[in-house]
């Protein structure tokens, strides 16, 4: 059996991943190490590559047509 301990949130570091699309994959790429993870969403499949305990991962994913948009609102 598999035992997993979590560390206290004050003993995590915090790391913000940048994304890309890449056909149907959204990447999410850490600038500070080499995490990623890779979410297709049209399959649900999802990789993580280099993950660490002690790091925490966020990012989110904006669609570059959805973004312009908002962005040039009239």
């Amino acid at each position: 059996m598999l035992k997993v301990t979590a560390l206290p949130a004050s003993n995590l570091q915090h790391h913000e991943c940048e994304s890309i699309r890449e056909g149907d994959w959204i990447i999410y790429r850490c600038p500070k190490c080499d995490y990623e993870l890779r979410d297709n969403w049209r399959t649900g499949d999802l990789k993580v590559i280099n993950a660490k305990v002690e790091i925490k991962h966020s990012g989110s994913y904006f669609p570059t047509a959805y973004q312009e948009a908002y962005e040039n609102l009239n």
